[in-house]
């Protein structure tokens, strides 16, 4: 019987230490989940205003797609949860665009990769240009070198797409 500690109350960590709960006792004595804030969620987490608006301050949608967006479901299927979700068609306003707040105003962000290229959204500056310099100037990297995505950012990016540039890659890729 193992003890297995998980770092990190976000969402990964939450779903991690709740399905290693139900791997039984005959395989794991003990999960325990360590979060160095004071609060758990990670980027989820909502405030309710009083005029009854519900301000999200991090991720509000899933895209149900593919075998990460069953298995979401499957969670919160798990939890119990399903009756607080709201599934928004594909054709709807909401299932077309997101918004994040960036300087005081709600911006569309990107709906592809192709429209992240180019300027006139969040970024001022299109992110073609600093990709294909990297490609034109970077040899081959090294085998069994690995970069995060914003180690790569930061290499290749503006402040202002360093800033929010990592988490709408991010986005886009997932």
């Amino acid at each position: 019987m193992a003890t297995v500690v998980v770092l990190g109350g976000g969402i990964s960590g939450l779903a991690t230490t709740y399905y290693l709960s139900t791997l039984g006792k005959e395989a794991i004595k003990k999960v325990l989940l360590i979060e160095r804030s004071g609060r758990l969620g990670g980027w989820i987490r909502s405030t309710a205003l009083p005029d009854g608006t519900v301000y999200e301050h991090g991720p509000s949608s899933l895209n149900a797609g593919g075998d990460a967006g069953r298995n979401s479901l499957q969670l919160v299927q798990d939890l119990g949860l399903s009756e607080h979700v709201l599934a928004v068609p594909r054709s709807s306003r909401a299932g077309q665009e997101q918004l994040v707040l960036s300087k005081g105003r709600l911006t569309p962000l990107p709906g592809s990769f192709k429209e992240l290229l180019w300027p006139g959204h969040i970024f001022r500056t299109p992110l073609l240009l600093p990709l294909l310099k990297d490609l034109w100037l970077a040899g081959r990297p090294s085998i069994g070198s690995d970069e995060s995505v914003y180690d790569f950012s930061r290499k290749r990016f503006n402040k202002e797409v360093r800033t929010a540039g990592t988490f709408f890659t991010c986005y886009l890729l997932v």
